[in-house]
């Protein structure tokens, strides 16, 4: 009887379980930012830079913006102005290669660019009505939604440099802590989730609605009520809707969500289809190919290290596992040109964080 070689044993073994020939993510430390932030918002660039701007910082001292460039591998200051992009501040990418930057100070909403051909950024004719914490999402037709902070709907023009209402909010006050997820390139708006204070409890959403160039309409509700999650499009018509924390009240509040949900355009419903290993809130979600990364975030207890992978083909978490270096939540993570996905900033242990991480899969 002739037995088996060990070499064609061991390849037999791989091809039963190819998961042991994967090689672990490369996770490695990264550049430091320039002023220590959390809440901020970064946006890639069409040239690959990543443009980090706004959030809650370290120190009233520093630049409000900054630029992460691949090619040199660190952050520079855009705007040296040291009283400039603090606190509610969001961003979203225009059509001609610049970014729309929102920013509430000293009672109002403003409006400014920025220019990737001069690095420099400039206020804009048009003002926004009061916004306290708001996300800017670009639209299908060129314009930029900006939601929450405020009851009413607005949409910034680029081509005009002006404003309009284009709906209400489908709930009581200026809901700051939704998500809004742009579906069929923006053709469609996603608004999901978010929470309400009254005089004497807080209270979590599982409203949803779907904000179009020319009006709103509502859709299906969450399964689960949240705040303080994430969502991510995962297709032209689907987005995934991941942790967050629910508040019934007072003395239950801040209670972290496992549940992941799946929205269908074309249903306008969610179902849930997986729960994480770690239930979180202010974690970051990005696509990297057919998954999804879950990164950090933070629980009752403590902020996270791991990140979880969720499988777009299977609609399922994998058994995937892997760390950051640091742990951190309120973080951002965004997918460069070349593939890696850059972790910046966030906070730990009541710490807003200067450090960054770079993924390889």
């Amino acid at each position: 009887m002739r037995f088996p070689s060990a070499h064609a044993s061991a390849l037999a073994l791989a091809l039963c379980l190819p998961s042991l020939a994967l090689a672990a993510p490369s996770v490695r430390s990264g550049p430091t930012l320039q002023v220590a932030r959390k809440g901020h918002t970064a946006v890639r660039l069409s040239d690959g830079r990543v443009l980090v701007v706004g959030g809650v910082t370290s120190s009233a001292r520093g630049p409000g913006a900054e630029l992460f460039d691949p090619r040199s591998g660190r952050f520079r200051a855009v705007d040296t102005s040291e009283d400039r992009f603090r606190g509610y501040v969001s961003a979203a990418p225009l059509r001609d290669g610049r970014v729309f930057i929102s920013w509430t100070t000293n009672g109002e909403t403003q409006v400014w660019l920025f220019d990737p051909t001069t690095d420099g950024v400039r206020r804009a004719r048009a003002n926004l009505p009061l916004h306290l914490a708001h996300l800017a999402t670009p639209m299908q037709d060129g314009r930029v939604l900006v939601s929450g902070g405020h009851r009413h709907l607005y949409a910034y023009d680029p081509r005009s440099d002006s404003v309009s209402q284009i709906g209400d909010r489908s709930s009581r006050g200026g809901d700051p802590t939704h998500t809004a997820t742009a579906l069929r390139g923006g053709e469609v708006v996603l608004m999901a989730g978010g929470k309400f204070t009254d005089m004497f409890s807080t209270h979590s959403r599982d409203l949803a609605q779907l904000v179009r160039a020319n009006g709103t309409e509502t859709s299906g509700t969450l399964k689960t009520k949240r705040y303080d999650h994430t969502a991510v499009s995962v297709g032209s018509t689907q987005a995934l809707i991941v942790g967050g924390r629910r508040s019934r009240g007072w003395f239950r509040s801040h209670a972290p969500v496992a549940a992941l949900e799946l929205f269908d355009l074309n249903t306008k419903r969610f179902a849930r289809v997986d729960s994480l290993d770690h239930a979180r809130w202010g974690c970051a979600a990005v696509r990297d190919g057919g998954d999804v990364l879950i990164a950090g975030g933070a629980d009752r207890a403590d902020e996270l290290r791991s990140v979880e992978v969720y499988s777009i083909r299977l609609a399922r978490v994998t058994t995937e596992r892997f760390d950051l270096r640091a742990k951190r939540a309120f973080h951002t993570a965004t997918r460069l040109l070349d593939g890696r996905i850059l972790v910046v900033g966030g906070e730990a242990d009541g710490t807003r964080l200067r450090s960054s991480e770079l993924i390889r899969r």
